[in-house]
């Protein structure tokens, strides 16, 4: 009985959130049984346009020789193999049988292909995902402003009561229920931003300093809601069916202020991610700004060596010009993030360097259409040189932003311990006194004055500190 070919069957799954992994389901069947298994890829890089597909890369998988028909699971992780932005991959698998007489015989699936998104349409996800994340914060900001006033109408209505009716009971639930749909909100918005943080990462490297401090935001977000916040949702619900006024007021306060909280933990979060994005915008526009001069650079060296056709290089350089078009709105982009922060950074003018560059762009482009290519090569020459001049004015700002910065942290901070150690001894001789005065004296009332201004200051101080 001759031995027929395998059969192969193929399901593809994608990862809900990571383009870059996919998942399989393989059924593959045989007469007489099998002797091995592969799954192929070949390799397009679009970054240097080498076409790699006569290369094919194969990873063993395991498979049962013995058994005719098979259901298999197969994972694959493109990360693993470095897998850039617009990168191309064309993969499939392939079954050998056992056939002993006339040679193993193989089959192969139906061929798929992966495109990796470009660095544009990276940046271009990351940007409406960082637009939802901040509108996302500001009505959790907003929900959390109108349960406080909420809690505070009750918190009068409960002291003019002397027992709690059903409906106090019922309004009390309903501020019970309102806290939280406030954490439900703030516990998607968490997994919302983890989840913007791993698409960045997926086909772009992230600068080591960016990547850390998405670290930190990451870690300030799953910090805000505390198990004590959340045991004070549990603790109210059992209050509730004992209806205790004393300590429902009691849990409308510990409610209260966990709000307070969470507000400020926001509005700080708000600040902090407004500046991460400003950051990253900036190191992106650095990189854009150096890859685009090093193009510059190579097209200046083959227009002097009249590699190709004017024609051709003119069809260059014009791409060239859009690449420098989309890079000027990127700066554009730029200024309007910094200028959304409540303490924006001195971010010079860079409009006199940009319009120097784009004209000698234009420039090569109008010599490279007259033939006259000795004169684009040195506009081209000049325009990357200018480039290079510009990546460096930014890189120079954005380290003019961090020494600033970490000198006015270092300056308020050693000001906050100073005043925190001042109120302290302040503090140490107001208990002092107030052991050794009795109540009839006209000092007494003159002690408990300074008590408040002790209060006030350690209230600044406080404020200081958020700052």
């Amino acid at each position: 009985i001759p031995d027929a070919y395998p059969s192969i069957q193929i399901q593809e799954f994608k990862d809900s959130i990571l383009e870059n992994r996919k998942f399989f389901k393989c059924f593959i069947k045989d007469d007489y049984g099998f002797t091995k298994m592969n799954f192929n890829y070949s390799f397009i890089n679009k970054e240097t346009a080498e076409n790699l597909k006569e290369k094919i890369i194969s990873l063993p998988i395991p498979v049962n020789k013995n058994t005719n028909l098979q259901e298999l699971y197969y994972f694959f992780d493109m990360a693993e193999i470095q897998m850039q932005a617009g990168d191309e991959i064309e993969y499939y698998f392939e079954i050998w049988d056992n056939d002993g007489i006339n040679g193993s015989k193989s089959t192969r699936s139906q061929k798929m292909i992966f495109k990796a998104p470009t660095i544009e349409e990276l940046q271009e996800k990351s940007e409406n995902a960082n637009k939802q994340i901040k509108t996302d914060i500001t009505q959790i900001m907003l929900d959390a402003r109108k349960l406080q006033q909420d809690i505070e109408n009750f918190e009068k209505k409960l002291t003019e009561k002397r027992q709690i009716s059903w409906q106090e009971q019922q309004e009390m639930q309903n501020l019970i229920d309102a806290q939280k749909q406030l954490q439900l909100q703030f516990e998607q918005l968490q997994l919302q931003n983890k989840q913007n943080n791993l698409l960045q990462q997926q086909f772009n490297p992230v600068d080591e300093e960016i990547l850390r401090k998405q670290q930190e935001l990451e870690k300030l977000f799953d910090d805000i809601l505390t198990p004590e916040m959340k045991e004070i949702i549990k603790q109210m619900q059992d209050m509730l069916e004992k209806a205790n006024k004393d300590k429902m007021q009691e849990m409308l306060q510990n409610m209260k202020l966990t709000n307070e909280d969470i507000n400020k933990e926001l509005d700080r979060s708000l600040e902090l991610f407004k500046q991460l994005e400003f950051e990253k915008k900036m190191q992106e526009t650095i990189d854009k700004l150096d890859k685009l001069a090093e193009k510059q650079k190579k097209l200046a060296e083959e227009t002097e060596k009249e590699n190709k056709t004017s024609e051709e290089l003119k069809k260059e350089q014009d791409n060239l010009n859009n690449e420098f078009e989309k890079l000027q709105n990127d700066i554009k982009d730029l200024e309007e993030k910094n200028k959304e922060l409540e303490n924006p950074n001195k971010l010079e003018n860079t409009i006199d360097e940009q319009q120097k560059i784009k004209n000698e762009m234009l420039n090569s482009s109008g010599s490279l259409s007259k033939g006259k290519n000795k004169q684009a090569s040195q506009s081209q020459k000049n325009a990357a040189s200018k480039m290079e001049e510009l990546s460096e004015k930014f890189q120079n700002m954005q380290a003019a932003m961090e020494e600033e910065q970490l000198g006015e942290d270092v300056r308020s901070l050693r000001s906050i311990l100073e005043n925190l150690v001042r109120v302290s001894f302040q503090q140490e001789d107001l208990m002092q006194r107030f052991s050794t005065i009795k109540l009839n004296n006209p000092d007494y009332v003159k002690l408990g004055q300074e008590q408040k201004n002790l209060k006030t200051s350690l209230q600044m101080i406080e404020d200081s500190l958020f700052a």
